[in-house]
């Protein structure tokens, strides 16, 4: 499979893979193999029920399939979820063959990432490849044939205000030209206009206020399934490191392409738009206008008020590929937390490079993203611990992570009762504990962001000040290696003495299946 690739040739080749592969699995007890894609064809409600579909299918599924919704009611287009939810469709989905492989993707230096496999690092061609003629400009609809109520705006709770459009990716640049390719979510106002959600650390507020600032409007465009690669993306990662990065995710997707990536002009402005997406929606942001009041609810709102404001987005043409799919990540599922944990491979790359002994890194509380950070140390310095917190805190979009803990690297970090055992067995009070009050992360918010709240919330402190706790949780008396030789010579003579000890007959050999 060509797995960087559109959004709709990936699912089809899933398509074809799921009907040659599904059949009983007699060793299974009779239960069916899990496909690696589901068809919907039924009519289903977009207020909740669909929401309770990808629920029910997370519980009963040990590798969540991907999930096409044919007929979402009041829309004109199939909805697609899950293709985030496993660790292999992931690394698929970024052209690489394992879910280790991605940090590949993210070197430190740009002579490493000559060598990475996966993409190619390319300076044969242009990052960026312009034309005229793309996919995602196949339907075009303009002024009066713009309608948002055609689209599969998806309710969280029947309450909701609102539909949503979850994942969707913004296009903006800024007066000095830089482009912004962030996430975002888009409630659905009314047939014309949204309520665009940026998450912490989006450059997009930047540009918004730089276009308030020289009393312009702010061309916009939101990208609706673009390839595989993008679509995985987040245009914040790439602040871990923009000095080699860069800062611009179509431009570094298009040096690691021998095609680089194909972008075409937008039908309403003169921003570019990907060629390869699912649907475009070109609007503008009328700086004049005052944001509105809007309730945080697809945001995580740990440091954030319950209500905050919101630019709106006024479409002016809705562009599209012939049969278009629209994909989304569902709040609150396994796809959410997987597209969070893709976070892990691209800043162990980053933080590698200044806390080398640093073996892994892991992401466990569930829809809660990198709030809570664990570390696993093959250091044994005195100190080193402190030190990989307060790296992971010097990153931009780790620096949000709430509560930081380093174990050593024979801990098993997906093991929450490990975890804690070592919390319990090694961390000392308050010598083991890192506490910080607050830096603050102003590169994360918009100035009239405070302000309203300010006003709201007179005597509240300052607004994401980031208050967060590291806990240093490794052994700071090590066992020397004859020590652990001792042990396991002792664990290998108890291996090979199992059937003379007469335990083969009730227990299997430990170590073997």
């Amino acid at each position: 499979m060509k797995t960087v690739c559109s959004i709709g040739a990936f699912v089809q080749a899933l398509a074809t893979q799921s009907q040659a592969s599904h059949g009983f699995d007699l060793a299974s007890s009779g239960r069916a193999a899990e496909a690696e894609l589901i068809r919907i064809t039924v009519a289903v409600d977009p207020r909740e029920e669909l929401f309770e579909i990808v629920r029910q299918i997370d519980q009963l599924t040990e590798f969540p399939p991907v999930i096409v919704f044919d007929d979402v009611r009041g829309s004109q287009f199939p909805v697609v979820v899950n293709l985030l939810a496993t660790e292999q469709r992931c690394a698929q989905m970024l052209g690489v063959p394992h879910w280790n492989d991605i940090s590949q993707l993210f070197p430190f230096s740009r002579s490493i990432n000559s060598e990475a496999k996966g993409f190619l690092w390319s300076t044969a061609t242009e990052p960026i490849i312009r034309q005229r003629t793309v996919a995602s400009q196949q339907v075009i609809r303009l002024g009066g044939e713009v309608d948002l109520g055609t689209l599969p705006g998806i309710y969280r709770q029947t309450q909701s205000p609102h539909p949503v459009l979850f994942h969707a990716h913004s296009v903006t640049r800024g007066t000095g030209g830089d482009r912004s390719v962030d996430r975002c979510h888009l409630s659905i106002l009314d047939g014309k206009t949204l309520i665009c959600d940026w998450p912490l650390g989006s450059a997009a507020p930047r540009h918004l206020e730089e276009a308030r600032a020289a009393g312009q409007p702010l061309p916009v465009a939101f990208v609706i399934g673009s390839d595989t690669a993008s679509y995985a993306m987040d245009g914040r990662w790439l602040n871990l490191h923009p000095a080699c990065w860069g800062r611009d995710v179509w431009e570094f997707l298009g040096r690691q392409r021998e095609s680089g990536f194909v972008v075409a002009r937008a039908r309403t402005s003169d921003i570019d738009v990907a060629g390869d997406a699912e649907m475009i929606l070109e609007g503008v942001i009328d700086t004049g206008v005052v944001n509105v009041p809007h309730h945080l609810e697809t945001r995580r709102s740990g440091w954030q008020s319950e209500v905050a404001e919101f630019p709106l987005a006024r479409i002016t043409a809705i562009t599209h590929k012939a049969l278009p799919l629209v994909p989304m990540v569902l709040p609150e599922t396994r796809e959410s937390h997987l597209a969070d944990r893709l976070l892990e491979q691209v800043s162990r790359s980053r933080l590698s490079s200044i806390i080398p002994e640093l073996n892994e890194l892991y992401f466990p509380a569930l829809q809660e993203g990198h709030q809570l950070i664990v570390a696993s140390l093959k250091s044994s310095d005195v100190g080193r611990a402190r030190q990989l917190i307060h790296a992971i805190w010097s990153l931009p979009i780790l620096s949000e992570a709430k509560l930081v803990i380093i174990v050593d690297n024979d801990v098993d970090i997906r093991d929450q009762s490990a975890v804690w055992r070592a919390i319990v067995r090694e961390a000392g009070f308050p010598e083991d504990i890192e506490y910080s009050r607050g830096t603050g992360v102003p590169w994360s918010k918009p100035p009239s962001s405070v302000e309203f709240l300010s006003r709201q919330n007179p005597g509240m402190p300052l607004i994401f000040s980031g208050q967060k706790i590291g806990i240093d949780a490794t052994r700071k008396k090590r066992v020397s290696d004859s020590d652990d030789q001792l042990s396991r010579a002792t664990i290998e003579k108890v291996k090979a003495r199992w059937d003379e000890y007469g335990l083969s007959e009730y227990l299997r050999t430990p170590g073997l299946l």
